[in-house]
């Protein structure tokens, strides 16, 4: 009589996060593409979304980057058809890098191809906590710290207030099996040694430091939205005209020069780009061939962007 306790919990707490982070609110009818790997988080995810009464399918994508990638998908699919929901198998393309950004990123477009409806993801938070650590080893500013959002367009991540043992505890509470991916063992990625070598070392010093690298994302998010805002207020009022950029804050210039800037700028990018308002000349290479320059002498002269090969922007 004691497993149905933490698995009612784990499922209003993930209920909890669904309402309060506004993810799936669209009609009750309404199929949720769940990404699921077979491992874990995502099988969690599946079971859980069920429980809630979420209308599901099940989306397997294979990497290619492992010889039993065909077992991975063929428990995906014994998953849908134990909880009555439609299954798809996507491939990614022959020729992607094999790291964590080329992955990534050939994941989400095979995942865009999708029917229409929200699609969820397994982040947990100690994947925030391992992203903020990840961007602070790169060097970032406030944005990075922002972390996986909760939701970005028709991607959302229920769970991402859960701990990774807690979805495991909802699985053996079920009964559930899963499976483990041995290249989540490998020294090779840089999130896996932070996962199995930094975060240990921080909790050691403070065992909630994942939970407080969380929040601190969640803040640094909301305190983004409110610099965005502004940025966009400056624009409206001032346009880029180079006398109001010089006299803004410096926060809020670099908040404008990101929401202007057709690519998003890297650190050194942005501060180049800061420079060249402050009295800096010359013309700042950005990339996908875009270049910030500024049309006009003085301080009534205007930062425009510009794509050479398609003609100007911006």
């Amino acid at each position: 009589m004691s497993a149905p306790r933490p698995r009612k919990r784990f499922e209003e707490a993930v209920r909890a996060t669904l309402v309060r982070r506004e993810l799936l609110g669209g009609p009750p009818e309404e199929r949720v593409h769940v990404a699921c790997s077979s491992g874990a988080d995502s099988t969690a995810l599946a079971l859980v979304l069920h429980a809630l009464g979420h209308p599901l399918s099940l989306v397997y994508v294979d990497h290619q980057a492992r010889p039993d990638t065909a077992d991975d998908a063929a428990f995906v699919a014994a998953l849908a058809t134990a909880l009555g929901a439609p299954f798809t198998s996507l491939t990614l393309p022959d020729g992607v890098r094999p790291t964590e950004d080329a992955w990534r990123e050939a994941r989400y477009a095979a995942l865009d191809g999708l029917a229409p409806g929200p699609v969820a993801l397994g982040h947990t938070l100690d994947d925030q906590a391992e992203t903020v650590i990840q961007r602070l080893l790169r060097g970032t500013g406030t944005a990075g710290l922002g972390g996986i959002p909760p939701r970005r367009g028709r991607y959302v991540r229920p769970l991402i207030d859960r701990r990774r043992s807690e979805n495991v505890e909802y699985l053996e509470a079920l009964g559930q099996a899963w499976r483990e991916d041995p290249s989540n063992a490998t020294a090779r990625f840089q999130r896996n040694r932070v996962r199995s070598r930094v975060l240990p070392l921080l909790e050691a010093e403070a065992p909630e430091v994942a939970v407080h690298l969380a929040h601190l994302a969640d803040i640094a998010r909301e305190e983004q939205l409110v610099l965005q805002s502004l940025a966009r207020d400056f624009l409206c009022e001032n346009g880029l005209v180079r006398g109001a950029l010089a006299r803004a804050p410096a926060g809020l210039l670099a908040a404008v020069l990101r929401e202007a800037c057709p690519v998003v700028p890297s650190a050194e990018r942005l501060a180049a780009l800061r420079g060249l308002v402050l009295g800096g000349r010359g013309v700042i290479q950005l990339s996908q061939g875009y270049a910030a320059r500024f049309d006009g002498r003085g301080r009534s002269a205007r930062l425009v962007f510009v794509r050479p090969e398609v003609g100007g922007a911006g």
